[in-house]
């Protein structure tokens, strides 16, 4: 009798073990995507900010990337002003794809023309931002409805 509760004993440690492990991997797991997201995001905000096309492209997928010219970095000097990650959530995260529901703070300038939901102004404009593993760097792949 004595060895089974012995035994019982030991499994029972070594499946809570075993179990808090898998948490402490799921956490930091969760915890990453959240590093890699708000980087990521910042970075790509903070170029959109500066009229970077460089850094658009930097921090953007290719396919994503290609749609930056001339002629957007010529809309964004007459519109943004700045824009900038406020608050983000997780919304799924998988090895390879991000989708993160943010809000971001967005200043145009006071005699711009209001486009979608960027307003003369400070205005708040709540997207999903989808970012891919391309090349195993993580990229902005669209900001938008996912």
């Amino acid at each position: 009798m004595r060895k089974v509760c012995i035994i019982l004993v030991l499994l029972l440690t070594f499946l809570a073990l075993v179990g808090y492990n898998v948490g402490t991997s799921q956490d930091k797991s969760k915890s990453n995507y959240n590093e890699i997201s708000e980087r990521i995001i910042s970075q790509y905000l903070d170029s959109l900010s500066k009229k970077d096309i460089n850094g658009l492209k930097m921090y953007s997928t290719i396919e994503w990337g290609n749609g930056f010219d001339q002629s957007i970095i010529t809309a964004l000097n007459e519109t943004l002003e700045s824009a900038k990650l406020l608050k983000y959530t997780i919304r799924e995260s998988k090895p390879d794809r991000i989708i993160v529901d943010a809000e971001v703070e967005v200043i145009c300038y006071e005699n711009s023309i209001a486009t979608g939901d960027w307003q003369p102004g400070k205005s708040i404009s709540a997207k999903a931002f989808e970012l891919i593993n391309e090349d195993n760097k993580w990229k902005i792949n669209g900001w938008g409805a996912y």
